[in-house]
């Protein structure tokens, strides 16, 4: 595996944690027979991408945005490249509002902004690009453009999740501690040590605040400060320095000295009784490690994201000066930190699986979005999207703006909700809807773009000016220009559109054989995809004819039609034929026009059951479980939903005979295509066969499956 690292300009001139971070895990890789190089420019970067072929891109410190920035576009420069992130993240974003009064007034963008040209004119820092400054939201469009984050605790990466919306994609792995060798201890340990650059967060006024307590204690061992001045935390400097100048004239032992350099770190815990991580913050607090490695007694501030995982070897406080106090006299019962723990072999090793395991950024834009309330392609990317982010992938699902759930959140999953005008403008704002879809995902770039569906973005699919470059699969639909419901015009219209969509498909999906057929005329790769279904769980007896009651029904006594209300579903031709047999159920919305027509034909036969739509899932069980036949009368359409809960239900079913349905149910299903077959159906419908055990091909988790290996073909 070749890994190219970008890093800080400043990683070497200016020593911190990520510098042994960084170091440590590069000569992990090496050790494991991995190729690295690290790079800290960014023309460097560049220069190796044009040279070279790389399998990860590994940046650090997600909060760096001037950084980051260079890989994102990278990133997008080479699809096929996976970023990784070590996302060290400090939110500052608190501090920074207390620190300064100005800041309280700015955008965070612009407060963002100022600190990174601060870090460039006094730290030497990489110049942030303009184009930071008007990138909307950056830290988030950073994150989920990362193919994968590690952070150091899972305190962490639930942060980061919580920040971002990520899921799964955010991993941990543990820093390792064995890059100090261990020096010979000293005959007599003295003194406590508090290593770090100075600078608010670290919080070393603290650490000298409870030396001043402790003076008062009776407690006289030295404290040693360890660290260079940050140099935009002027006032913070002065600070400390009062600080020690009064605990000076206390009589307490306790001096600042310049940064250690690494070769002197060694020695000077081997001399030291206790090493004190006092900050405000931290991802992990490394030399926290560093100290339980060379012998010394730790003290931790709980506020550190590694506290509770390391609370079996340290003593925690709150980074206050009275807690810090006691925690420094309190007794240590601390275990001793087992030598197997925390070692950088175990870090490359975890690095390597992570890189492999890396998901992509797969898109679904077509469908009303998710949670699911509408049916069809909804239950598609309901079930697919939280399956494909519970795998590591990046979901993007365009979500109507009518959809009625605005607060759902699932890991990983981002709902991007979009005008959908349908309501106010007909079937017209179904084209708009795709259209506004299609371009606010363009700037992303998905690694693989699922299409589903062709009537209202037929016209836009085919262009890439308006979808972008990224590798498309298109849902070619249940062949919307069969169905009789439209008229001659509207099903040319339809045909076209499905051919527009495929001009610009890698792709075609099929969710049934007759519709793989089909589209073999199109002479582009064809890969079937059925939909899923779960096993509904059966109702109690009682429930089942509490229910059925309810509705006017009894179990096992009549037959159940629940679909869309329209011409190409037959349900004139069922109700022609069923209503002298016996009651006929038929759920679904009973407001258009064809439906209108069937109520004034059929309503006053006393045989006939109307059930206004309501798909609540117990509900709908309910009516399965308790039918003697289903009818599937669906002449069109591919591999319907319904049929495959029907299915999982364990109805004995009569379907329409065509080429889609047999694809489902196979040659010993009951068929009709005249009312005198679906008579004989009702007749013999105590042999006619169930089909629980072949609705088991139908798992959602294999769909999923099958979505994940065509987006990683389509990556490439």
């Amino acid at each position: 595996m070749k890994v190219l690292f970008f890093a800080r300009r400043t990683l070497h001139r200016q020593p911190g944690g990520d510098t042994v971070h960084l170091t440590q895990t590069l000569q992990a890789l090496q050790v494991q027979g991995h190729q690295v190089q690290l790079v800290t420019e960014t023309a460097d970067l560049q220069r190796a991408l044009a040279t070279d072929t790389w399998d990860i891109l590994h940046s650090m410190n997600l909060g760096r945005l001037a950084d980051q920035y260079p890989c994102y576009a990278a990133r997008k420069a080479h699809p096929r490249l996976k970023w990784a992130i070590s996302t060290v993240w400090v939110d500052y974003s608190a501090y920074d509002r207390k620190r300064s009064f100005l800041l309280r007034f700015l955008p965070t963008p612009w407060v963002e902004f100022a600190k990174m040209l601060g870090r460039a004119l006094l730290s030497g820092d990489r110049w942030p690009t303009i184009g930071l400054l008007f990138l909307r939201q950056p830290l988030h469009k950073m994150a989920w453009s990362a193919d994968v984050l590690f952070t150091s605790t899972d305190t962490e990466a639930a942060r980061i999740r919580q920040a971002t919306g990520l899921g799964a994609s955010v991993r941990t792995v543990a820093l390792g501690r064995d890059h100090l060798p261990k020096a010979p201890a000293a005959p007599v340990r003295r003194g406590w040590v508090v290593l770090g650059r100075v600078e608010g967060l670290k919080n070393q006024v603290a650490a000298v605040e409870a030396w001043i307590l402790l003076k008062g204690r009776g407690f006289d061992a030295p404290l040693t400060l360890y660290g260079d001045a940050a140099p935009n935390h002027g006032r913070y400097v002065r600070q400390l320095r009062d600080a020690l100048a009064r605990a000076k004239a206390l009589g307490v032992d306790a001096q600042w000295k310049p940064a250690l350099a690494p070769e002197e770190v060694p020695n000077v815990l081997a001399a030291s009784t206790g090493v004190l991580v006092p900050s405000l913050f931290e991802t992990f607090g490394l030399t926290a490690l560093e100290g339980l490695h060379a012998g010394c007694d730790v003290v931790i501030s709980s506020a550190a994201e590694s506290a509770s995982l390391l609370a079996p070897y340290v003593r925690t406080a709150s980074p206050h000066a009275h807690a810090l106090a006691e925690a420094i006299l309190a007794p240590n019962i601390a275990l001793p930190l087992p030598s197997e723990a925390f070692t950088w072999e175990a870090a490359g090793t975890a690095l390597v699986k992570g890189y492999a395991d890396a998901g992509h950024f797969i898109a679904f834009t077509g469908s009303r979005g998710m949670p699911n309330r509408y049916g069809g392609y909804e239950e598609m990317v309901d079930h697919v999207g939280r399956g494909l982010a519970d795998l590591g992938h990046r979901v993007w699902i365009s979500t109507s703006s009518a959809h009625p759930d605005r607060t759902y959140h699932y890991p990983g999953i981002q709902r991007a909700r979009h005008l959908d005008p349908e309501s106010w403008m007909g079937s017209a704002g179904q084209f708009v809807y795709d259209w506004i879809s299609l371009r606010a995902l363009k700037p992303w770039q998905p690694d693989a773009h699922f299409a589903l569906g062709t009537t209202s973005s037929g016209p836009w699919l085919r262009w890439t000016f308006w979808r972008g470059r990224s590798p498309l699969a298109v849902h070619m639909d249940g062949l919307e220009w069969m169905r009789g419901k439209y008229p001659p015009a509207v099903r040319a219209y339809l045909r076209r559109a499905e051919a527009w969509a495929t001009h610009g498909a890698q792709v075609l999906v099929s969710d049934n054989p007759g519709i793989s057929a089909h589209l073999q005329t199109y002479q582009l790769p064809i890969e079937e995809i059925a939909y899923g279904v779960e096993s509904p769980s059966p109702l109690s007896d009682e429930a089942l004819t509490q229910t059925l009651e309810e509705n006017g029904l009894v179990s096992g006594g009549y037959a159940l039609l629940l679909c869309r209300l329209v011409p190409e579903n037959n349900i004139d031709l069922a109700l022609d034929a069923l209503l002298d047999e016996g009651p006929v159920a038929v759920l679904g919305d009973w407001s258009n026009t064809y439906a209108q027509t069937l109520l004034k034909r059929f309503g006053a036969h006393p045989h006939f059951i109307r059930i206004h739509a309501n798909f609540d899932p117990q509900f709908t069980q309910a009516l399965r479980q308790g039918c003697r036949i289903y009818v599937h009368g669906h002449s069109a359409g591919g591999t319907n939903p319904g049929l495959l809960q029907a299915m999982a239900a364990g109805c004995r079913i009569s379907a329409h005979d065509n080429v889609f349905n047999r694809a489902v149910l196979g040659p010993n299903a009951s068929y009709f295509s005249t009312p005198s077959d679906l008579q004989t159906a009702w007749k013999q419908a105590d042999h006619l066969p169930t089909f629980t055990a072949e609705s088991t091909h139908y798992t959602w988790p294999a769909v999923t499956q099958a979505y994940a290996n065509l987006a990683s073909r389509l990556r490439g």
